[in-house]
């Protein structure tokens, strides 16, 4: 479906037989035989954006909107559906991991050529928003400055979200860590296993680590069998190898001029760097 608009072709893509209408530079870049796209549409309102699927990948009910040019979205694999509703704005990129668990469709938005970074392996509830802008100009009275700079979103691997929270502008959250039900984090450095909840949110405790099974449907005698657990996969910063200077890849993200330059980028940053302790941020 082609719509007219700023003098660009809008192109709608429903499945990947449709990838040949793309124009203006625009691109996906999958192999179809070996990932799956359904109920889902990518809208290209903009130039020279792409969309890197991993051989896996598996993205459903999903609306990834493209309002602008020279901005990346790479898919990683995943086991289960991919629940996605991103608007990606001009020069952004975005990375969303490995084998993470959607209850519902994740919704983000990225303004001002910020960025947003999912890890692998997360949990994600119903109803959580990520963005990177307020997004109107907000002004110091006397000196006229701006005073509300957009900043990029990083959630590291294995952090689980509870449902309807809210995680804003500036905000990098380190591997194994919780955001409680209705949390809203703006402009946070959470530490590494640890449990945030509130709004604004706080630290409730450190030194905690979670498992992804789900005990709704346990019974007593499942519930005693897992009153205890010496299993540390999941406590981050023992390694401390190849941690990830976020600041400085979403700078560096910020200052690549074209898509194919993000791209590489995250490949060589993210996609390359399997490091347990990748995203640890130790915890203050």
């Amino acid at each position: 479906m082609y719509i007219i608009l700023r003098c660009v072709i809008v192109v709608k893509i429903e499945n990947f037989d449709d990838i040949g209408s793309l124009c203006d530079g625009n691109a996906i870049i999958v192999n179809k035989e070996k990932s799956v796209m359904k109920n889902s549409i990518f809208t290209f309102n903009g130039k020279r954006n792409i969309v890197f699927i991993e051989d896996g990948a598996c993205i459903s009910r999903s609306k990834i909107n493209f309002n602008g040019d020279d901005s990346v979205i790479y898919i990683s694999s995943n086991r289960s559906e991919s629940l996605l509703n991103f608007t990606i704005n001009n020069k952004s990129a975005v990375y969303v991991g490995r084998d993470s668990y959607y209850n519902g469709v994740l919704t983000a938005i990225t303004s001002e050529g910020q960025n947003i970074i999912l890890g692998d392996r997360g949990l994600f509830s119903f109803g959580i928003t990520i963005r990177t802008a307020d997004p109107h100009l907000l002004y110091d009275i006397e000196t006229g400055n701006r005073i509300n700079p957009s900043k990029s979103v990083v959630i590291g691997d294995h952090v689980w979200i509870g449902q309807n929270v809210h995680v804003l502008k500036g905000t990098d959250v380190g591997s194994g860590s919780i955001i409680g039900v209705a949390a809203v984090v703006s402009g946070k450095k959470i530490g590494s296993n640890t449990v945030w909840a509130g709004n604004p949110s706080r630290k409730l405790k450190s030194g905690v680590f979670f498992d992804r099974r789900c005990v709704h449907q346990w019974d007593g005698e499942q519930t005693l069998k897992n009153n205890h657990s010496d299993d540390e996969t999941t406590v981050f910063g023992k390694e401390r190898k190849n941690i990830i200077d976020t600041y400085k890849l979403c700078d560096e993200l910020y200052k690549a001029r074209t898509a194919e330059e993000k791209l590489s980028i995250i490949k060589r940053n993210l996609v390359d760097n399997k490091a347990k302790d990748r995203f640890y941020i130790e915890d203050h």
